[in-house]
């Protein structure tokens, strides 16, 4: 798709879901290149851009049940022509920063799209709606593990309407109702109001294309671990490299999720696009990880001495991604 040039945008963090839908609602942006700037940042570059699809995904999806994927919200304050614009924000982050909102259930995005979901896609982006523990409870009794954990599945199951008490002959029929429900009947009208607003790029692409997107592109520790560049140049940075890739091992999603972001400034794992990772000393009174996202570089502090102070030390910035600069140099 050519594009004209540019246009600039300004938008607030506060506002992030009014804003973007505001800019998208010119029906023309698919056409035009596009360059934010966020209130209060003073940073330039594509990371910027990256962030603010990111920050757009995130206050979107904030207050909607989900653990991994979360289906497309109905928002009392959001007209269809407000679903049109999100469908317009779909295509174009994927033109700009080829990044696809992965965060979304894929059922939800596969009736968008081709306007049928297969059954297993339906179970599986169920079972990611779930925590770990509960996905492993019904994940073991949709495989047909005895005895039926019935107390477990009833409570999981509470918050859906579920009329029938769960058992081996009927869980799968069960799951399939509450999933059909939570991601094609409740939000049908706003899923054909954002196919609308995709436009025709999406016209020849493929239910088994989609599903590759989704299965290449969320992140996991083994898929970020494979696209960090690491050159150890002493046994020092050697270490702190080791201790990074046993940290992200043992990370929950939220975490890599916020890891990849904070290096790239988007939660989508590109495939081809490496992380590269750097040491420096730093302060005693400034150790903290930094990010250059427009570049994909992560620097460590060389002086962590040990590895749970590394642990902890990530784990307190990258649970706040309030605190985050934005370095696009």
């Amino acid at each position: 798709m050519e594009m004209e040039r540019g246009t600039h945008v300004i938008v607030s963090k506060e506002n992030i879901v009014s804003d973007l839908i505001s800019i998208y609602n010119d029906r023309t942006i698919l056409q035009k290149k596009i360059a934010c700037t966020i209130e209060g940042e003073d940073a330039l570059g594509d990371g910027v851009l990256r962030e603010v699809y990111s920050l757009f995904w995130e206050a979107f999806l904030t207050d909607c049940d989900g653990y991994s994927e979360h289906p497309i919200p109905i928002l009392p304050n959001l007209t269809q022509e407000d679903y049109k614009s999100i469908g317009r924000i779909i295509t174009h982050q994927f033109l700009l920063c080829g990044t696809f909102p992965v965060k979304v259930s894929q059922a939800c995005m596969q009736q968008s799209l081709f306007g049928k979901v297969a059954d297993e896609c339906k179970i599986n982006s169920f079972l990611r709606l779930l925590p770990p523990r509960e996905r492993d409870i019904l994940s073991r009794a949709l495989a047909g593990d005895v005895p039926f954990p019935t107390e477990e599945v009833i409570d999981l199951l509470e918050d859906y309407n579920v009329r029938q008490l769960p058992n081996g002959g009927n869980i799968k029929s069960i799951v399939l109702f509450v999933a059909t429900s939570e991601f094609i009947t409740k939000p049908f009208l706003c899923l054909s109001s954002m196919r609308e607003g995709m436009g025709h790029l999406w016209d020849n692409v493929t239910s088994d294309e989609i599903a590759s997107l989704y299965d290449k592109c969320v992140p996991t520790a083994a898929r970020i671990i494979e696209r960090l560049t690491l050159s150890a140049e002493d046994a020092r940075e050697a270490k702190i490299y080791r201790w990074l890739q046993r940290y992200l091992k043992g990370s929950v999603s939220e975490i890599l999720t916020k890891f990849l972001r904070f290096c790239t400034a988007t939660d989508v794992l590109l495939p081809d696009h490496n992380i590269a990772v750097c040491t420096e000393v730093m302060a005693p009174t400034a150790i903290r990880p930094k990010s250059y996202t427009c570049f994909r570089k992560l620097i460590l502090p060389r002086n962590y001495h040990s590895f749970s102070q590394m642990r902890n030390n990530l784990n307190f910035y990258l649970r706040e991604p309030g605190n985050w600069d934005l370095n696009d140099l």
